[in-house]
């Protein structure tokens, strides 16, 4: 069992990319905290009511489909001590490893890297003899009174802007109401003094001062010892019943060290023009950045999050790691101004353009950023990196126009093509094709061998798409098939290329190599006809079920090729490949029958409408390692996965259950709503499970 440390909340240093009032700022589910000489702004965000949405499962593009995210309504309350000292230190404690990194917009003045985060913050002589220290335990945000030996409590007041009423509970905690109907909780404060090396408990309340013009309140204290330091140690923010921007995870890799390597894409940075104005009113959070988190190998924290986008959205699909831990990362942008540096191609051609960016080990740093497309749109999905560090990209474009170089097949087929690039180390374009026929294709998934095969899978619906050495070479004529086809490493032509399907929709969402070169493709099949061998479960046991097929090396017959799945919708949408040839795969079930084979997340049935799932196969394909799904009672998608060394697996998805399961959890909770989506991190070593739980991404 890997044991997973509870990770302390980072408190982030402003170096310009926040307004100038704010000097440090700590996210959590469902809020931003900002602390600026005068006192403290907490936003709160929840989605309007009614916006609860699903992201469905979609067999073409796993994961959210593009489209922009809920209405939010964020609030905005102060915490301000009364009658603070002028001049007040305000400083970051405990320096962590963990850094932040900004690529905004194209001027690269205006990026901000190597950001450094702390433990806790402080208010040195906020009054005369005591500090404010502001720290996280879990989710919940406490600050210490620390009255210095002499000093007098009784002069430490705040006033809160921004609520209705204010009150004191039975039980002592404080109650504050927002005008939106809202409770914001902080817990009766726990009162200590240290004497001798032992904590002494001292009596100690909430007072609220009446007759003010704002809501103010103080703290009483019994009697205590006033030759020693006295702590008063309320908590901040413990429960507000609202809801919080969305998330995915959407890809992983690992490093040679172990080290996980997660993109996707984020609504819940809080880089505001107009601080804290932009906050007090309605906000749309269909923006998206691009985000890349790396976590220890350990499991113990994080060490760095980067952001990057421009003006309008973003969304990080595939991410791949070179040998030296350099961060090869695809999607599409909606920005005319997403960070580019050493590009290829400088501006945006058409209405959504693919990216392709390589980013220094430590986030920091990019080696070399370009826009992919033409005049229509275009999406990247899938990338891969080679021994020498070259980057292969696949995904699809609707330009008749699309970057080529040295093509295979340089002309638009129509509708929809898949396409093929590939840059050098440093981002120069050296190979880049179409690849499709005269109707819809879409490419999902790619690998390359060693020796520079390239290996691509997706889905189309052309008669025609190119065909060669073709285990299978008739495709339905009216719903799409899966597709595999194989570049020569010279790129002079196809060493194979086959149809995958029956008599139903299928779609190729994942390839993968062994170390012998067989080739292994995951996808989704609606087809109760599809070209199965020496199969585990032989026949398609509902709606849609995942599948596994593996081929001989030059893709002239299968070893083995399954079904994989239960009386409901089962798609894969990631698979590896083990040291061992063990398969691991990941996607989403809606069947309470899903294969189980022992326990991976402490439970063997569905528990939602949809649940994420985690299986691994044998080498030969003819039995189950491990199989179960993986989730909560809301809706939850596994749509990627990645290996170590040791073939433990790394799985992220989305999920927008409260009881999603953790275990040794550096983020135990969820957020706090029920009305969006937000990222998982769950790493299994077989048999057990340790589970990290993403919420409001990451800083958090």
């Amino acid at each position: 069992m890997e044991q997973y440390g509870r990770l302390p909340q980072y408190f982030i240093e402003n170096k310009g990319q926040l307004d100038q009032q704010v000097r440090y700022y700590d996210r959590g589910a469902g809020r931003t905290m900002f602390f600026t000489p005068k006192g403290v702004i907490l936003g709160l965000n929840r989605a309007e009511s009614g916006q609860k949405k699903e992201a469905m499962v979609n067999p073409v593009h796993p994961g959210p489909p593009h489209q922009p995210g809920n209405r939010h309504r964020a609030a905005v309350v102060r915490l301000l001590p009364v009658g603070m000292q002028k001049g007040v230190t305000l400083a970051g404690l405990e320096p962590q490893e963990y850094k932040v990194n900004y690529f905004m917009g194209k001027d690269p003045k205006k990026w901000h890297t190597n950001i450094p985060t702390y433990k806790a913050v402080i208010y040195r002589e906020a009054y005369p003899g005591i500090d404010l220290k502001f720290y996280g335990q879990g989710q919940e945000l406490e600050y210490d009174v620390v009255v210095k030996p002499g000093a007098d409590p009784s002069q430490v007041k705040f006033a809160y802007q921004g609520i209705k009423t204010m009150e004191v509970t039975p039980g002592g905690d404080l109650a504050l109401n927002l005008p939106d109907g809202s409770v914001l909780m902080q817990k009766k404060p726990m009162v200590y003094q240290e004497i001798a090396g032992q904590r002494v408990a001292r009596e100690g309340k909430f007072r609220v001062q009446q007759g003010t013009a704002h809501l103010v309140y103080g703290f009483e204290v019994a009697s205590f010892d006033p030759a020693y330091p006295l702590v008063i140690d309320p908590v901040v923010y413990s429960t507000y019943l609202g809801g919080s921007y969305e998330d995915y995870g959407l890809a992983i890799a690992v490093n040679k060290s172990g080290e996980a390597v997660i993109t996707g894409y984020t609504q819940s940075h809080i880089l505001y023009n107009n601080f804290p104005e932009a906050y007090a009113r309605y906000l749309y959070s269909g923006k998206k950045d691009v985000f890349v988190t790396k976590f220890k190998s350990d499991g113990s924290g994080l060490v760095f999050s980067t952001y990057l986008g421009g003006d309008n959205d973003e969304e990080g699909r595939g991410i791949a790691v070179d040998l030296e831990g350099r961060i090869c990362l695809t999607g599409n942008t909606y920005s005319e101004d997403f960070p580019t540096t050493g590009a290829y191609q400088g501006d945006k051609e058409g209405v959504y353009d693919a990216f392709v960016t390589k980013l220094a080990a430590d986030g920091g740093s990019l080696i070399f950023s370009t826009y992919l497309g033409g005049t229509s749109s275009d999406y990247g999905r899938g990338i891969a990196v080679d021994d020498s560090k070259n980057v292969y990209v696949t995904g699809n474009t609707m330009s008749n126009n699309f970057p080529v170089q040295a093509a295979l097949f340089p002309t638009y087929g129509d509708g929809k093509d898949a396409f093929v690039s590939k840059f050098s180390p440093s981002g120069s374009l050296l190979f880049s094709t179409y690849l499709g026929g005269s109707s819809s294709d879409d490419g999902a998934g790619i690998a390359v061998s060693p020796a520079g095969k390239i290996y691509v899978t997706g889905n189309t619906n052309s008669s025609n798409f190119p065909m060669a050495n073709a285990l299978y070479n008739t495709i339905n004529a009216f719903t799409p098939d899966a597709f595999v086809t194989c570049i020569r490493a010279d790129l002079g032509g196809l060493a194979f290329s086959t149809f995958l399907g029956g008599n139903g929709s299928d779609y190729g969402n994942a390839v993968a190599l062994d170390t012998t070169g067989h080739v292994y493709v995951g996808g989704n099949t609606y087809s109760t006809v599809f070209p199965t061998h020496n199969a585990l479960y032989p026949v398609n046991g509902g709606k849609a079920d995942a599948f596994l097929t593996k081929f001989e090396p030059n893709g002239d017959a299968l070893v083995f090729s399954t079904f994989l799945g239960g009386s409901e919708a089962d798609h894969c949408y990631s698979i590896a490949v083990g040291r061992s040839d063990e398969v691991t795969l990941t996607g989403v079930t809606a069947s309470d029958n899903f294969p189980i084979k022992g326990v991976v997340a402490g439970y063997n049935t569905l528990r939602g409408p949809y649940d994420a799932f985690v299986t691994r196969f044998r080498a030969n394909g003819r039995s189950l390692l491990f199989s179960g799904p993986l989730g909560g009672d809301g809706s939850d998608q596994g749509l990627s996965l990645a290996l170590d060394r040791g073939d433990q697996a790394y799985v992220t998805g989305f999920t927008n259950s409260d009881n999603f399961p953790v275990k040794n959890a550096l983020y135990p909770y969820k957020n706090l709503g029920t009305s969006n989506y937000d990222a998982f991190y769950v790493k299994i070593r077989q048999p057990s499970t340790a589970v990290t739980f993403l919420y409001g991404l990451l800083e958090d």
